[in-house]
């Protein structure tokens, strides 16, 4: 279905939103709230750091940033 939305459009009428879920590692750091253990499924194991979400806005060469998102750990 979206390769059929895709198709007739050319890249520059075509925009979408990228959500991005990354870690920044930490391993050294003290251990809290933001900075813990986190599942990395790029590394498939458990790393310690910050965990955020981010997204993004695209629409042929322009690129905005909309939104970023730190995950806090709840004990």
């Amino acid at each position: 279905m979206i390769r059929q939305a895709e198709a007739p459009r050319g890249t520059d009428e075509f925009a979408v939103l990228i959500v991005d879920d990354s870690i920044l590692e930490k391993a050294h750091t003290d251990a809290n709230e933001l900075i813990c253990p986190h599942w990395d499924h790029r590394q498939q194991r458990f790393v310690k750091g910050l965990n955020f979400v981010s997204l993004r806005y695209q629409a042929g060469d322009l690129a905005l940033p909309v939104a970023a998102e730190l995950v806090v750990e709840k004990h």
